[in-house]
């Protein structure tokens, strides 16, 4: 979804456009990953000091019941993140330093189930460790096994 469609839906359910909201549109939808509600409220406040993170959350609510943006629901430290309105896809989350990454295609299929379970939606988070955070565990595991050595 372009924000200008974006826009169009918000205007149709009679959203009241404010530099602030369009803001928070922006932001989104230039984001190189999701953020999160207080990435949001720390991109705002230099412009709109006043702003509150409770009308963060409430303007990603009502930007995800419209479908503008998706909830990721991540089950690591940080949160719930918010992303753009997509195409479905899943993501790399990791583990030391919160990244995200966005795996481009969804590879699985829905299947009926044998038990008579109707799928309607899936969701895979895969953790993990990002490039830059394996590289520093392996620093920092080389130089602990060196200390260690220096003192057998």
């Amino acid at each position: 979804m372009q924000l200008e469609e974006a826009l169009a839906v918000l205007q149709h359910h009679h959203w009241k456009r404010t530099p602030q909201r369009q803001r928070v549109l922006e932001l989104l939808a230039t984001a190189e990953q999701p953020l999160s509600a207080h990435d949001i409220v720390r991109e705002m406040r230099p412009f709109y000091p006043d702003i509150s993170a409770e009308t963060i959350y409430r303007t990603l609510h009502q930007l995800a019941s419209y479908n503008i943006i998706v909830p990721i629901h991540l089950h690591s430290p940080g949160g719930e993140r918010y992303e753009w309105s997509q195409t479905h896809h899943h993501h790399q989350i990791c583990l030391h330093c919160g990244q995200i990454a966005c795996l481009p295609a969804c590879s699985i299929e829905a299947t009926p189930a044998e038990n008579g379970f109707f799928v309607t939606q899936h969701v895979l988070e895969e953790y993990g460790y990002c490039a830059a955070c394996q590289t520093q565990r392996s620093s920092s595991e080389q130089k602990q096994k060196r200390e260690e050595e220096r003192f057998l």
